[in-house]
């Protein structure tokens, strides 16, 4: 049975379930029968004065073995002083009937560009116009003036981004990055840090793999990044603090978005999470309180703990269907959102996930759900439409605490519930 540790995602052959310690960021968590994993965090009661634990029955998933290549076969290259000089049979006269269709070839070149040179002449300069398939009339220096228009299309362009020159394919060159304050690994894949505390716009040249940690860690006046598509993962807290930072689009195949990547982004108003992205990682999106719509995409498996706290415009968040965890502390403090529909893979709604949501009016949990965290949705003050579905297990105390317009709750009898669970509600 293949597992992975949680955190650093290190993939094991578990042997028996149990409870393992990570070799690679020890983290402690626990296997079930079915494959299914739960972190200290989540399971205190499991781990709670626990003994170090013992070396874990785990073993890292290898790559299989390759074959090496076969050896060559005797007489192959590598013993190439043995090998006999190849040699030409020089014909009378054949130098003299190459050099005269060498001269026959260039006379030939000659008149083609010539008579092309004429054509160009003729009936483009002097229209200085050509036709469009519709029929309309372009002219050709309005072709060129918007050209030069467009963030690309003129490295000398006044509206391509200040001090950054471009490849003839569009992409931002090294030497610009550089001269912007940009520093590089030797390699050219990764992106190391930004020593121009200044910068007000980021052009990622093409190549570039790893945007590192902490690269434009605290530029205040950093307002624009285009990042290419060769871009795969943004380190810890890579653009944390940025606060002019307003939109940014991200790779469609990126993978990974650290910890604290975006967090204090206060002017963040848009921003699309890539499919390619599996774990929203702690403190990813935390105070970016100018964001007022989040969709998860499709693949993503849990959002950790403090992902989007104190994103206080967040008025919607749509869950994908593959959502399995939502971490502690989640959406703390997300007071304008109004609607909360989890799906049916959803099994952990971690500790203050919700709390403090003041708006929210609905939510619906999923019978899949087999643990609500203590004071998950506490003081979600306008909460009057809770769905709690057949299956749900257990309901941690103080819950839904506080959450003073909830009056009718139907309780499936699956349901374990903690202390205080409905405390200053209106629910008998």
């Amino acid at each position: 049975m293949i597992a992975r540790c949680p955190r650093c995602l290190q993939a094991y052959d578990v042997i028996e379930h149990g409870k393992f310690q990570c070799g690679i960021c020890e983290t402690k968590f626990f296997i079930f029968p079915d494959g299914h994993v739960e972190v200290e965090t989540v399971m205190p009661e499991i781990f709670q004065n626990d003994e170090p634990l013992p070396p874990p029955e785990v073993i890292p998933v290898s790559a299989p073995a390759v074959a090496p290549p076969p050896p060559p076969p005797s007489g192959a290259a590598g013993n190439s002083a043995e090998l006999p000089p190849l040699a030409f049979k020089k014909h009378p006269g054949s130098g003299d009937r190459r050099w005269l269709g060498i001269c026959c070839g260039v006379l030939i070149f000659l008149c083609v560009f010539g008579l092309v040179g004429i054509g160009y002449c003729f009936f483009v300069q002097k229209s200085d116009s050509a036709t469009a398939e519709d029929g309309s009339k372009i002219s050709v220096s309005g072709v060129k003036e918007i050209f030069n228009k467009l963030p690309f299309g003129n490295e000398n362009s006044g509206t391509a981004a200040e001090n950054v020159n471009h490849n003839g394919d569009g992409r931002a060159t090294y030497e610009a990055a550089e001269k912007n304050g940009m520093q590089f690994s030797s390699d050219r894949k990764t992106l190391l840090k930004c020593t121009n505390k200044k910068i007000v716009t980021a052009d990622i040249p093409y190549g570039v793999v790893r945007i590192d940690d902490y690269a434009f860690y605290n530029c205040a006046s950093l307002n624009t990044v285009r990042l290419p598509e060769s871009v795969d993962v943004i380190g810890l807290r890579a653009f944390a603090n940025c606060s002019l930072l307003s939109a940014l689009k991200l790779p469609e195949k990126m993978e990974r978005i650290d910890e604290s990547a975006f967090s204090g982004c206060v002017n963040l108003k848009k921003i699309t999470i890539p499919t390619g992205v599996k774990i929203i990682y702690p403190w990813t999106f935390s105070s970016c309180r100018a964001l007022t719509g989040i969709i998860i995409p499709e693949g993503v498996v849990a959002i950790g703990p403090n992902a989007f706290r104190g994103c206080s415009n967040l008025e919607e968040v749509k869950f994908p269907s593959t959502l399995v965890d939502v971490e502690q502390f989640a959406f703390y403090s997300c007071g304008a959102l109004q609607e909360l529909i989890f799906p049916q893979k959803v099994t952990y709604i971690g500790r203050r996930a919700f709390f403090n949501c003041q708006n929210v009016k609905k939510v619906y949990i999923p019978g899949s759900v087999q643990d609500i965290g203590e004071s998950a949705f506490e003081r979600c003050l306008e909460l009057s439409d809770l769905t709690l579905a057949p299956g749900i297990g257990w309901i941690g105390d103080s819950a839904f605490a506080g959450c003073g317009k909830l009056a009718k709750v139907k309780l499936p009898a699956s349901a374990r519930v903690g202390k205080n669970a409905f405390w200053g509600t209106l629910v008998k």
